[in-house]
């Protein structure tokens, strides 16, 4: 898992940080564990590439549980804009559209200037 950490600031207060999970295990573990160091679920963000499919929908509906706010993309350029305005990096931003063509899973926490690297230690940690 790679995370990804805005290293500029466009809104005071705010220093998103992003995990790049390749499984939903991943993912799930990474969000957990971002529980588990205190942060709240309502700032943690899953984004999963859209699956038409009943089962995968269904999984998406369990994920509710680790993460209030979870969004399925079908336009990546959206997702990037969306990524964009909360800080992330150009850089990232390229992984993270790239990551998402190949199916993997981010995992986006929207922390605090001084939480970004409890943040990144605790999306490792799964």
């Amino acid at each position: 898992m790679r995370t990804i950490e805005s290293k500029r600031r466009r809104a005071p207060g705010r220093a998103p940080v992003a995990a790049i999970c390749r499984t939903r295990r991943e993912a799930a573990g990474a969000a957990a564990s971002l529980r588990r160091a205190g942060f709240d679920p309502r700032r943690i963000s899953i984004v999963a590439n859209d699956y038409p499919t009943r089962e995968a929908a269904a999984r998406l509906e369990d994920w509710r549980a680790l993460a209030p706010s979870w969004v399925t993309v079908g336009c990546l350029n959206a997702i990037g804009a969306g990524l964009e305005g909360l800080g992330i990096p150009k850089g990232g931003l390229r992984r993270c559209r790239g990551a998402l063509r190949s199916d993997a899973i981010l995992v986006v926490v929207h922390a605090a200037p001084e939480e970004a690297l409890r943040a990144r230690r605790a999306c490792r940690r799964k």
